[in-house]
């Protein structure tokens, strides 16, 4: 019988840890993701030279941490991974569906890990309307247009094991403190080169205006807006985002799943903002759900969403993903959204510690 693989078994220098990981390593408030972490990991297969667990452990822990959520992702919604490739990524099969999956993360100024929030500094209310437009309109679409551009440039639909299969770059923003809690609004903005702002209506009322945009702007650069209108970008089937790749998600599985096994967590809440259907003009509305007590449900698909390019070699069936939002832009430009049921724009979670007078975030 193979033996046990681990995760969090440390193989560097305390020194040499991130310090996410020092805090799921040692935070009683982690035990459940650390449970969680372990038992998915033994399915896992790196196909990445050995260097997953290192990674995880120190500077990499981001981006391993988002490509051991991509491949739960995969593995539960049926497909089947080519572990003989290791690019792209993710080189999937399953239910009639072929697909390649290039992950990429969204990383701090030279790499320095970002402190965990404390649960006083949260504010459901976010940011002020003028930092939301800033985050939406340019530093978001900045620093994902190079991102994509640098994945773009390594062309790989030539490699034997991508041709004739529809490319994905997946992307998650780990760029910023509360990066977290920022929406797909920003990509919208980038990859079809539009947004839509309220205006006043006809009979006193409000409607949605289209506005055209031309470039983004972050500090000293600037990235033109459009990016699926450039035909350079023809081999890209859709752009995966999602901030639900994290920690808090395999904390809100386990304890879900086991709770009375962490008699050292009182109580867990996830929060956050969700759609509300009915409008579009609806503003997000606010949830809280108890975890584990509520009767509240969760996939790994959950929060994920696929901003299709109108202009691919290779369209991406978006029966690939049936839990999933789906952002495509019709022949006339106009930007649609199918978005499920309950679709949250972002959350975390507030757990509640025996023994402690604040909860902890995460």
């Amino acid at each position: 019988m193979p033996s046990k693989k681990s995760l969090l078994t440390p193989v560097v220098p305390e020194a040499s840890f991130h310090s996410s990981f020092k805090h799921v390593l040692e935070a009683p408030t982690s035990a459940p993701s650390r449970a969680a972490l372990e038992e998915l990991f033994q399915d896992f297969v790196d196909v990445d030279g050995g260097k997953f667990v290192k990674d995880f452990q120190t500077a990499g822990f981001d981006a391993r941490l988002f490509e051991l959520f991509l491949d739960c992702v995969f593995r539960f919604e049926g497909y089947r991974r080519d572990i003989e490739h290791d690019r792209p990524d993710f080189v999937l099969s399953g239910r009639g569906h072929e697909f390649c999956v290039e992950a990429v993360t969204l990383n701090p100024t030279g790499g320095k890990a970002i402190p965990a929030a404390k649960a006083s500094e949260i504010d459901l209310r976010r940011r002020t309307a003028d930092e939301e437009e800033l985050e939406r309109l340019h530093l978001l679409p900045v620093l994902a247009y190079e991102a994509l551009r640098k994945k773009l440039a390594k062309r790989y639909w030539d490699l034997p094991q991508a041709r004739n299969k529809p490319l994905i770059i997946a992307l998650q923003n780990f760029s910023e403190r509360f990066s977290l809690t920022h929406t797909s609004a920003a990509l919208v903005h980038l990859l079809y080169g539009m947004e839509y702002r309220l205006a006043s209506g006809g009979s006193g009322g409000s409607q949605l205006e289209r506005v055209e945009l031309k470039t983004h702007k972050r500090g000293g650069r600037e990235v033109p807006s459009n990016f699926f209108g450039d035909p350079s970008t023809r081999n890209l089937s859709a752009v995966l985002f999602t901030n639900t790749g994290t920690i808090s998600k395999f904390n809100r599985f386990e304890y879900r799943r086991n709770r009375l096994a962490y008699p050292q967590i009182l109580a867990m809440f996830r929060f956050g903002q969700c759609h509300a259907h009915g409008s579009e003009l609806l503003p997000p509305e606010t949830f809280i759900q108890g975890v584990g007590e509520d009767g509240s449900t969760e996939t790994w698909c959950e929060g994920l969403t696929l901003l299709h390019n109108p202009n691919a070699a290779l369209p991406l069936d978006p029966r690939t993903f049936p839990g999933a939002c789906h952002v495509i832009q019709s022949p006339e430009r106009r930007v649609l959204w199918d978005i499920p049921y309950f679709y949250p724009y972002w959350s975390s979670n507030y757990v509640l510690q025996a023994g402690t007078r604040e909860g902890a975030v995460g």
